[in-house]
């Protein structure tokens, strides 16, 4: 009498679990985590809506219009001319300290209004006018710099200032300073959910 043979039984197949979807069909694999089998790894969305990533990510859920082809040379379709809301914060002032560095941020800002942009400025206080080139302009109080007199310095983090660039609803923040403006850019970027932006145009000594 032969002896049965025993085959040996399959490994029960992974845990899935079912998405929402619009076909009830369709499934996706759970991530398993190696060293707790039972503890599945979920991917949680980032809770700022307005983060770099949302920004600079395009939506895969939207569909985009196709290209004109006009004539059929394969012309691509112009990039988004929509204007931007641009929150520039500036230290020292370039309405007040006479440097290249003066002259290269109010063309900045000239240049910006005359592409359409809507910007604000805030700067140290010091010889501010309320407008350049139809951008406001907002002064916050500043303190000379203790190393080098004649750079004024500005944290630039009252409650006036943040409900000011809040009630802008700025699409992005650009800062620039060789002091501590940054720092208060960085924290109104991070309150409003808002990409930030730095640059660095002026060395102090010390």
């Amino acid at each position: 009498m032969a002896a049965a043979v025993l085959a040996p039984k399959p490994p029960p197949p992974l845990p899935t679990r079912a998405f929402p979807s619009s076909s009830p069909s369709r499934f996706a694999p759970a991530f398993i985590s190696p060293r707790h089998p039972l503890r599945r790894l979920l991917l949680r969305p980032i809770p700022c809506a307005s983060s770099p990533s949302s920004v600079l990510m395009p939506n895969p859920d939207l569909e985009t219009e196709p290209a004109h082809d006009g004539d059929g040379d394969g012309d691509e379709a112009p990039p988004e001319s929509r204007p931007r809301r641009i929150a520039l914060f500036v230290e020292p002032s370039p309405f007040a300290y006479v440097s290249g560095y003066k002259n290269r941020f109010q063309n900045f800002i000239k240049y910006l209004r005359e592409m359409g942009d809507e910007v604000i400025v805030v700067t140290t206080h010091e010889g501010v006018p309320q407008e350049f080139h139809g951008a406001k302009l907002i002064g916050s109080w500043s303190f000379p710099c203790p190393w080098y007199q004649k750079v004024p310095l500005s944290l630039a983090l009252s409650p006036r200032i943040i409900a000011e660039v809040a009630r802008f609803k700025p699409d992005i923040i650009h800062a620039s300073s060789p002091g501590i403006m940054v720092f208060g850019a960085l924290i109104i970027a991070k309150l409003l959910c808002v990409p930030l932006v730095m640059s660095y145009h002026t060395h102090v000594p010390m």
